[in-house]
């Protein structure tokens, strides 16, 4: 199956993204203030 969509660089990527879009949508599920503190909108600087 691995071999077939292209060898082993596109799995891992395929896995990393997988792994990490699921832990940004958990944290901004569970935590609403996630964007907000980690991508500073709110902050003076951002202005």
């Amino acid at each position: 199956m691995i071999e077939s969509a292209g060898g082993m660089i596109p799995f891992i990527c395929h896995v990393f993204l997988i792994f990490f879009g699921g832990f940004f949508a958990l944290n901004f599920v569970f935590n609403q203030n996630f964007a907000k503190n980690s991508f500073g909108y709110d902050s003076i600087e951002a202005v």
